[in-house]
C-alpha cells in the first residue's frame, strides 16, 4: 500500500508542490513514520518510480496528471492535527471535505401527518441528518374525557356524496354525530364495509352492472364505526344499517377526505411539540421499527377528549327533488329509466317499503325487465 500511495503521490503532484510530503501524510493514519525528512524522500523516490502493474497503482481517470499543488487537502501546509484514519478519503489518498450537515431550527422539530401524531426530531450525527419518529399509532379515552367536535364540511363540488349523507342522516338523525371508540382511535382499525357487497348482490342481474367509473359510497363511513354501532351490525341487512348509493368516483373520493384522521385530530392537534413528546415518552409497551431507512417509535397515550363527528356546513343550501337522484350520472337512465334509485339499495327508505320497478337480480330484458 505504500508502494501505491506513493505512486499516486508523484503522479497527483509535481515535483515543485512536494510530492513526498503528500506521501508523509498519507502515512500519518499509521501513526506516523519514524523517518527523518530525508529518508522519506529516498523511500519516496524508490517507491514511486516502480513500474505500474507490480503495486494496485492505477492513473485515476478523473484527476489529471501533475493537477494537484502544496497545500491542499491531501497535502495540507498545517499538520497540527494528524489525518484521520478513512479521512473522508477516495481511496487514492487524497482526503475529500467533510459531509456538511444543516438542520434549522425552524426544522429541528416537526408535526407530521394528517392527524398530528408524528412528532419528528431532527439533528446532525456524522455529518447526516437524523430524523427520529415518535409517532401515536391509537388513542385510549380517559374515563373523565370530554366530548370535543371534529366539524366538517361537505363541499358543493361533491354534490351527490353530500345529497347522499344528507339524506342519510334525515332517516337517522342520530348519525348526525358520530362519536368515535377506542376501536377506531387507531392507525390499524379496519372495517369491511358489508352494505356495498350487498348492494353488488342487489344488482347481480346481466346486463345491471354498476357503470364504469361510479363507487359505492357508503355511509356513515366504516373509518368511523366499530363493530358495535348499529350501523354496522345492521350493515348489509336492513335500512338499520349503513346506507349506499352510487356515485362518481371522484366525488365519493373527495368527499371521504372529509373524516381523515377525525378520531386523532382533536385530541392532538393542541398538544405543544413539549407536551406530545412527553406523553409519547411516558407511554407504557413503546414498538420501535425501522421504516424506510427512518427510526419509529409507536405508542398509544390516554387522552382527555372524545372526538365527535359532524358535518356541520353544507356546500348545498338544499337537495333538489327527488333526494338529487335525478341528477345522478351514475343512473343508468337508458335501461332503468323509471327507477333513479337504481343507485341505492333496494330497502333504502326512498323506496317507501315499495320494490323497486325492476328486477336486479333477473337478466336485463328491454321491455320486459328493463327500459
Amino acid at each position: 500500500m505504500a508502494t501505491t500511495a506513493a505512486q499516486m503521490a508523484a503522479y497527483l503532484y509535481p515535483e515543485e508542490e512536494d510530492p513526498e510530503g503528500a506521501f508523509s501524510w498519507w502515512l500519518s493514519p499509521c501513526g506516523g513514520t519514524d523517518l527523518v525528512p530525508e529518508d522519506i524522500k529516498k523511500a519516496f523516490d524508490i517507491m514511486s518510480t516502480i513500474a505500474n502493474g507490480i503495486s494496485s497503482f492505477k492513473p485515476p481517470k478523473r484527476m489529471k496528471r501533475h493537477s494537484r499543488k502544496k497545500g491542499d487537502d491531501g497535502n495540507p501546509t498545517d499538520r497540527a492535527t494528524p489525518r484521520r484514519p478513512g479521512g473522508g478519503g477516495s481511496g487514492n489518498g487524497v482526503t475529500k471535505p467533510a459531509k456538511k450537515c444543516r438542520v434549522p431550527a425552524s426544522k429541528s422539530t416537526l408535526r407530521l401527518g394528517a392527524a398530528s401524531n408524528t412528532l419528528r426530531k431532527q439533528s446532525c450525527v456524522n455529518g447526516s441528518t437524523r430524523k427520529d419518529n415518535m409517532v401515536i399509532t391509537s388513542l385510549a379515552f380517559a374515563p373523565n374525557a370530554v366530548p370535543v367536535q371534529f366539524k366538517a364540511t361537505c363541499s358543493k363540488q361533491f354534490s351527490q356524496a353530500c345529497y347522499h349523507y344528507s339524506s342519510v342522516i334525515r332517516n337517522h338523525p342520530s348519525w348526525a354525530t358520530l362519536t368515535c371508540d377506542e376501536e377506531n382511535a387507531s392507525v390499524k382499525h379496519r372495517l369491511d364495509a358489508s352494505a356495498t357487497a350487498t348492494w353488488t348482490n342487489q344488482h347481480k342481474g346481466r346486463g345491471w352492472d354498476k357503470p364504469p367509473k361510479c363507487d359505492r359510497d357508503e355511509y356513515p363511513p366504516a373509518y368511523l364505526l366499530h363493530e358495535k354501532h348499529p350501523a354496522y351490525l345492521y350493515a348489509g341487512l336492513n335500512d338499520q344499517g349503513q346506507m349506499v348509493r352510487l356515485l362518481p368516483a371522484p366525488e365519493n373520493q373527495g368527499a371521504g377526505k372529509m373524516w381523515k384522521g377525525a378520531c386523532f385530530k382533536p385530541p392532538l392537534e393542541d398538544l405543544t411539540d413539549s407536551e406530545f413528546d412527553a406523553k409519547a415518552n411516558a407511554a407504557p409497551n413503546k414498538v420501535y421499527a425501522m421504516i424506510t431507512g427512518y427510526q419509529y417509535t409507536q405508542v398509544s397515550v390516554t387522552v382527555t377528549q372524545r372526538p365527535e363527528f359532524t358535518i356541520a356546513a353544507w356546500g348545498h343550501a338544499a337537495a333538489p327533488p327527488n333526494e338529487g337522484l335525478d341528477q345522478n350520472s351514475c343512473w343508468p337512465s337508458n335501461i332503468a329509466a323509471a327507477d333513479p334509485g337504481f343507485v341505492l339499495l333496494t330497502y333504502d327508505p326512498w323506496y317507501g317499503n315499495r320494490a323497486p320497478p325492476y328486477d336486479y337480480k333477473q337478466p336485463y330484458v328491454q321491455g320486459a325487465n328493463g327500459s
